[in-house]
């Protein structure tokens, strides 16, 4: 699509257009800027007045398939191969309705069919690129992504993937040379979509000395939901990173809509701030498990201020919340279980934890020092320091390294297990496992090519007994994590924890350690660095953290 063409699609994005005077352009504009109801509607009659727009019928079946109708999207695309069995236009739908299924292996096979009919069809070049940066093979991916943009170096659509490929391995200034310099420069003639990326890639780059045009640009358009919540999402960490809490929270307040937030819903008001005095309340638990423990630092608050709060953490904090909350009722519920309608709760308002920190941390003065705020269970704690003791003398080191989800997007948080040499290179560490899902394999790595035994538990399950976790890693001198479940667990705790992360992390509201926890020390890796000098500092830590704590067991 030209310049001249975006702009008369966005004069119809913006206005009702007459039925016949809708063009692929027009619908094109559509699909780009989200609007999946109004973008069916105008292929539809697009079809109808040309069935022979090929691009129009494979788009209206890839639009169709993007609201689960696949069978429909597929009858679409056998018409046109019926009719068209030498066009290649079919064939890369069905690998774009196969990728939207999840079936990534026979979305590459058809894309690799459409190729043998036409060797430069973009879509299927860069078709193959998306999905082989969707299963994590980014090298493979930048290949193809790479021929997608020298085949159409016009091509929003490609820069953008190529863009979030450079991403995925540091090539910041690469991802900006292709994408983020023609989004700056055109932001008036940019779908929406495309400049939310960008924003969220000025948030992993460290850079968001720039971007205030692009927001007032998305001020000044009427949004769709999905459009409006995707805009707010990245504009809430594009303040954060900057340090401007109140415009963070009120933009991430707004992501509360269908397409986003809540995922539960119930029969009384959000709370939004309101007195609480006499009240009754439920806070829930929303994200990630780390996340709502790094939220939970509100719930104290919540606590001084309504005459009740009830708390709904999912089942694996249920224990520890219970006894580090005593003034509240607990209610385990399991985030993945979602009634029908509204819930019924005995309260005055409900609020998820990320939302009663919005309203309870507005600045960083709001923030308490009243560290530890989760309480382990005293007898196993106890039982822990036993066993721990009787592993011999040393620094008592927990070790986590990784996430459970290892996406290629998220590989670039965690620190590889082969550029570990200088922390493992520090002698007299009594090394303590407390990586979850199943890193036996890992372990077994580390101790060949270290010589290091990391002590690993195997009475304990790491990934859900949450209780026991708290209980042995109180018994820690210092815990070296990436930022995951249990960095943000022993840090709430009390335990001194080491944050191996990136500048950039949201909620750490564009600050060089983290706001909610005073035990935590955050060590940063620059975002155009590799992970060993970082890596090295946390070894010379260790040495000098040596100096501290007497090498003796506990008695």
């Amino acid at each position: 699509m030209n310049r001249s063409d975006r702009r008369r699609a966005g004069r119809a994005n913006r206005r009702a257009t007459p039925a016949a005077a809708i063009t692929r352009a027009d619908a094109e504009l559509l699909l780009a800027n989200g609007d999946l109801t109004r973008a069916e509607q105008a292929y539809r009659l697009v079809v109808a007045t040309d069935d022979t727009d090929l691009e129009a019928r494979a788009a209206l079946a890839d639009v169709v398939a993007r609201r689960e109708a696949y069978d429909e999207a597929e009858a679409i695309l056998d018409a046109m191969r019926r009719e068209y069995p030498d066009d290649p236009r079919p064939l890369v739908g069905l690998g774009l309705v196969r990728r939207l299924q999840g079936r990534i292996d026979e979305a590459v096979a058809e894309f690799r069919r459409a190729l043998r009919l036409d060797a430069t069809n973009v879509v299927a070049v860069r078709g193959i690129g998306v999905c082989l940066l969707e299963t994590d093979r980014t090298t493979e991916a930048l290949t193809w992504l790479e021929r997608a943009f020298e085949i159409e170096p016009t091509s929003l659509q490609t820069r953008a993937f190529l863009a979030r490929a450079y991403g995925y391995v540091d090539r910041f200034d690469d991802a900006e040379e292709i994408f983020g310099r023609f989004v700056s420069s055109n932001p008036e003639e940019v779908p929406t979509p495309y400049i939310c990326d960008y924003l969220m890639f000025l948030v992993n780059a460290d850079a968001t000395d720039r971007g205030g045009a692009l927001i007032e640009e998305l001020e000044s358009r009427e949004l769709g939901e999905v459009e409006r919540v995707a805009f707010n999402t990245n504009r809430a960490f594009y303040a954060f990173n900057r340090g401007d809490l109140e415009a963070g929270w009120k933009a991430y307040r707004a992501t509360w809509g269908p397409s986003r937030r809540p995922n539960r819903s119930f029969d009384v008001p959000r709370w939004q701030g309101e007195d609480l005095t006499h009240k009754r309340i439920v806070c829930w638990g929303e994200q990630g498990i780390g996340d709502d423990i790094l939220m939970a630092s509100a719930i104290p608050d919540l606590i001084a201020r309504a005459g009740h709060v009830e708390i709904q953490p999912e089942p694996r904090l249920a224990s520890l919340f219970t006894r580090s909350f005593p003034d509240a009722t607990v209610v385990p519920h399991e985030k993945r279980v979602h009634a029908d309608g509204p819930e019924h709760v005995d309260a005055d308002f409900h609020t998820s934890m990320f939302d009663a920190a919005s309203w309870l941390r507005p600045s960083y003065a709001s923030f308490p020092e009243n560290d530890p705020l989760l309480v382990p269970h005293p007898t196993r704690a106890a039982y822990w320091n036993d066993r721990i003791a009787a592993l011999g003398s040393g620094l008592r080191v927990g070790l986590s390294w990784r996430s459970r989800l290892m996406t290629a997007d998220r590989k670039r948080w965690y620190p590889p297990l082969d550029e570990w040499t200088e922390i493992f290179a520090v002698p007299g560490i009594v090394w303590i496992n407390l990586q979850y899902d199943n890193p036996q394999g890992e372990l077994l790595d580390i101790e060949e090519r270290y010589g290091v035994k990391i002590h690993d538990f195997h009475d304990i399950d790491l990934m859900n007994d949450f209780d026991e976790v708290a209980a042995l890693s109180s018994n820690l001198d210092v815990v070296v994590a990436p930022s995951n479940a249990v960095s943000q667990l022993t840090a709430a705790i009390g335990t001194e924890t080491w944050e191996l992360s990136m500048r950039g992390v949201e909620f750490y509201l564009g600050l060089d350690h983290d706001p909610w926890r005073r035990a935590k020390r955050l060590f940063l890796r620059p975002v155009d660095a590799p992970w060993g000098a970082t890596l090295e500092t946390v070894g010379d830590a260790l040495r000098q953290r040596q100096t501290v704590t007497p090498s003796t067991p506990s008695n």
